[in-house]
């Protein structure tokens, strides 16, 4: 299995992964997957587990944590970095699949909307749009993840307003690594060298800039 650690995740993305060693979920998949420019976007990894993917690590590793708290939700995600890797798909059993995942993980949040009527309303929305997404030809399944990730964030939004304690954002976190887990194989017990290799880089620049 891949060890990626020390390599820092970081909210938003980061287009200078590989000069800084750090990126965000996303940005460190690209680098890894040796990809010329370094996006949030890439292509090997499954367009249902993407958006949700980005959202968490936003969430995780964003200001409703403390700096320490950040620190080790950033080693949470890093091992479903080499599980997302390669996770692109055309099976339709398996889009759908992950699909519904995505709604089980919305709907999963709606207990957190509950104390705000707005954001509860908006929620809801989003949740029967996950779940009509999810319902309808394969093609659409990763507007059901894009729905489902919507749909956590006023869920978020909603625990902020509410003064929710950090066991409520907690759940949340474990919601959205629960998905991944569910969602993305067991990553392969060996990675291709060239992984190894650009990995090993990213922590060389981590290592050198703590020294």
């Amino acid at each position: 299995m891949l060890n990626i650690p020390p390599i820092r995740l970081l909210a938003g993305s980061h287009a200078n992964t590989a000069h800084t060693g750090s990126g965000c979920f996303m940005n460190v998949v690209a680098y890894l997957n040796g990809e010329a420019q370094i996006t949030d976007r890439s292509t090997c990894v499954c367009g249902v587990v993407r958006p949700i993917a980005i959202w968490l690590n936003d969430f995780m590793l964003g200001s409703c944590f403390s700096p320490s708290k950040q620190t080790a939700n950033s080693a949470r995600l890093l091992p479903f970095i080499e599980r997302a890797m390669g996770s692109a798909t055309s099976d339709a059993g398996e889009l759908s699949r992950r699909a519904w995942l995505a709604v089980d993980f919305a709907r999963s949040m709606a207990s957190l909307a509950k104390t705000s009527t707005a954001d509860a309303t908006l929620a809801a929305g989003y949740a029967a749009d996950a779940a009509s997404a999810a319902d309808s030809f394969v093609t659409d399944t990763e507007a059901a993840a894009i729905s489902a990730a919507a749909y956590a964030t006023h869920a978020t939004l909603a625990a902020g307003y509410a003064a929710y304690t950090a066991v409520a954002y907690e759940q949340i976190a474990q919601a959205g690594l629960g998905f991944l887990d569910r969602a993305l194989p067991p990553a392969p017990e060996a990675q291709p060298a060239q992984v190894m290799a650009r990995a090993a880089a990213l922590q060389a620049i981590v290592s050198s800039e703590t020294a």
